[in-house]
């Protein structure tokens, strides 16, 4: 993600970016000794509709630990290119205004879900405000509100208890 990924891309297969949004398959060759590294699928997507707010570059190679630790080396070579950070891709797309601060603390649950049952709720949450945030009408509104009361589900709290409900809390509205 940044303004070199896509002249990265450039370099390691010699040819221009796809069409954004579209995977099409590549042979990825180290750009300093022209080396073969993988055949893989990639995927461009220009700034400012990506999930950084940045142009971003998605390489969906073979998996094998020699594929992908010469495929980062090839990519930090260049001049500006580093591996990301923890967090780093979270808090570009807050920085740029992808995501509130609501999915960021979101993201940083489902990250840091320690349990199954944790991690699937943390899905939910995270994917309902996804949602919600892909379908912001143009004057606003949005589909789904906090203060809103929702309609109750239920939730397993173990494979061996009984299911209890619950509902989103209210905002005293």
């Amino acid at each position: 993600s940044g303004p070199h990924a896509l002249a990265i891309l450039a370099a390691l297969t010699g040819k221009a970016a796809p069409p954004p949004r579209r995977a099409v398959l590549r042979q990825l060759n180290d750009p300093q000794n022209g080396e073969p590294i993988d055949r893989a699928l990639v995927l461009a997507f220009a700034a400012p509709a990506s999930a950084t707010g940045e142009d971003v570059v998605e390489y969906q190679c073979h998996g094998g630990r020699a594929v992908v630790e010469r495929l980062l080396a090839a990519l930090v070579a260049h001049d500006g290119a580093r591996l990301a950070l923890p967090g780093e891709f979270t808090r570009r797309a807050l920085a740029n205004g992808r995501i509130d601060l609501t999915e960021a603390e979101g993201l940083a649950d489902l990250i840091e879900a320690g349990t199954a049952p944790s991690l699937s709720q943390n899905v939910v949450d995270a994917f309902r405000y996804h949602v919600d945030f892909a379908a912001r009408r143009p004057n606003g509104e949005t589909g789904w509100s906090p203060c809103r009361p929702e309609p109750k589900r239920r939730s397993t709290m173990s494979a061996t208890t009984t299911r209890r409900r619950w509902t989103r809390p209210s905002c005293g509205t």
